[in-house]
């Protein structure tokens, strides 16, 4: 696991891109009034769900980077 120190983000596997830039972070969700739709972190439990996985329900979160932290990667 490669470790970012910079930031609090790392990356758990290089070769997928949904590893590399994850955080322990919880995301933070702001509710705004011309969403249409409500932002949840977990799927609530009901009928026709399949089950859950992944990086989330293991305490790990995406972390996206700024246009300008991007462009000096490719500068």
């Amino acid at each position: 696991m490669m470790q970012d120190q910079s930031a609090t983000t790392f990356c758990l596997n290089s070769n997928y891109s949904t590893t590399r830039l994850v955080t322990r972070t919880v995301p933070v969700i702001e509710k705004k009034p011309e969403d249409k739709f409500e932002t949840v972190l977990f799927l609530p439990e009901g009928e026709g769900r399949q089950g859950e996985g992944g990086l989330r329900v293991q305490g790990y979160f995406k972390q996206s980077q700024a246009i300008s932290e991007l462009s000096k990667i490719h500068s």
